[in-house]
């Protein structure tokens, strides 16, 4: 790898503009612009045949003329604009010190241990203390009460919500009984899907005619022992604005550290993640018209099996770029810290199917995820298809079993909400805490906002 770009860019903004456009400068000049079997002037003349304007054709002209366009701003680039940002109140504790600070609070030693590691490694706090409002919000939202919260954009909000979400999961699944684990032959893998036929002969061995989904045995929790519902549903406006929010989750939930802390805290139990939008494969039933007749859709588990078999390959191959990168002897320290960033980020970009990630809408019918990610537009077909019914039926039944099963709903970009969208948001809500048996106001119901932009 060539070290072609100074460090300094990964700490000065103006500096990485400067060599950015350095690097097209360079890229310019590689142009050539003059073939020396042509004149280097070139001269315009009038209808009557005089000379009106000459041209010249010299590359070194050229270049000069080329390079007062590249320096003009708003041509090939814009100078940037900064915007000084305040610096957001520390509250001076790390994860460390939450053990002391949460006693009260999480008053099981077991559950604020384990919710103190996890927001140690999966969230940063080990490096870094919370700021201010991420610590009231914890303490706010632990202490019973609804949270809003309001700072501006880079101030952390979305660890603000994620931090007491986690913490009330933590509270119950420390008590979870031991995991019968999580189903490890990849049915994508055992059966072949190249042809028609060899979809049509696997079929029966994968897809339930009865229920129009997986059998008992290809279903990715097969054997889990506790309790399967949502027990956090977060909701955004749009799936370009969760993206970010997706890598966060994985690298918590999804990363080796993680898999260590399952087994160590929560008796092997995964605290389940599931995105559900109009991407999440695979759409409807896997049979087609009367389930009983067995009429199995061979088209839908072809292209689910692919889109699984992808997620595979996509792992498997950012796992060997980095085993390439770590054997090689000569990195700069420039290399290394591009390194570190790809193993921090490249493998949670995608979802895994080894990891705490629930991958298809097959699996999340029979075990809905514990934090369910999705949108209003998705929400609202989730309530009216028979289909996704089992979502929130068995959530619904996991909140009659104790009172102290809590379900938080989190509102992000909660400013998009108003006028007409926002009332339509709100009768939404409204259906989707009557299916499952709360109201505004319900002592088992959590409600974490945040926005950038909302008025006081």
């Amino acid at each position: 790898m060539a070290n072609s770009i100074p460090q300094k860019t990964l700490v000065d903004p103006i500096g990485a503009f400067l060599d950015m456009r350095d690097v097209y400068r360079r890229y310019y000049n590689t142009l050539s612009y003059v073939d020396d079997g042509l004149d280097q002037r070139s001269t315009i003349e009038s209808e009557d045949g005089k000379p009106t304007q000459t041209y010249d054709r010299s590359e070194s002209n050229i270049r000069k003329q080329r390079d007062e366009l590249i320096e003009k701003d708003g041509l090939c680039y814009r100078f940037p604009w900064l915007e000084v940002m305040p610096e957001y109140q520390s509250s001076g504790k790390k994860a460390r010190d939450l053990d002391d600070e949460l006693k009260r609070l999480i008053t099981d030693d077991k559950a604020r241990k384990a919710f103190v590691e996890l927001a140690g490694f999966g969230f940063g706090f080990d490096e870094y203390p919370l700021y201010e409002h991420q610590l009231s919000a914890l303490k706010t939202a632990l202490s019973g009460r609804d949270v809003v919260v309001t700072s501006g954009t880079g101030s952390g909000k979305t660890e603000a919500f994620l931090l007491p979400l986690f913490a009330q999961i933590i509270k119950e699944a420390v008590g979870w009984p031991k995991a019968g684990g999580q189903n490890r032959e990849k049915w994508w893998n055992k059966y072949n899907f190249e042809t028609q036929k060899d979809a049509e002969s696997a079929a029966p061995q994968i897809i339930d005619p009865s229920t129009g989904g997986l059998k008992t045995e290809c279903l990715q929790r097969e054997g889990e022992r506790r309790t399967s519902a949502v027990r956090a549903l977060v909701l955004y406006p749009m799936n370009a604005l969760v993206e970010d929010q997706m890598t966060r989750l994985r690298r918590a939930l999804c990363s080796p550290q993680a898999e260590s802390w399952f087994q160590r805290w929560l008796n092997g139990n995964r605290i389940y993640l599931g995105r559900y939008n109009g991407a999440t494969p695979e759409a409807g039933y896997l049979v087609k018209g009367d389930a009983l007749k067995k009429d199995y859709d061979c088209q839908k588990l072809t292209t689910l099996a692919q889109y699984l078999k992808k997620i595979d390959r996509y792992q498997t191959g950012i796992e060997k770029k980095i085993r390439s990168l770590e054997r090689e002897s000569s990195r700069t320290e420039f290399e290394n810290r591009l390194l570190d960033e790809m193993k921090n980020l490249a493998p949670y970009t995608l979802p895994s199917t080894d990891r705490a990630e629930m991958y298809c809408r097959q699996d999340m019918w029979v075990h809905p995820p514990d934090l369910l990610v999705t949108n209003f537009s998705m929400l609202s077909i989730i309530l009216m298809r028979k289909a996704d019914k089992g979502i929130f039926e068995k959530t619904k039944a996991w909140l009659e079993e104790s009172k102290d099963h809590v379900f938080q709903l989190v509102l992000d970009e909660l400013h998009l909400y108003r006028g007409t969208p926002g009332a339509e948001t709100a009768y939404l809500l409204r259906l989707v805490l009557d299916e499952i048996g709360l109201w505004p106001g319900h002592e088992q119901l959590r409600i974490l906002c945040s926005s950038a932009s909302l008025e006081e």
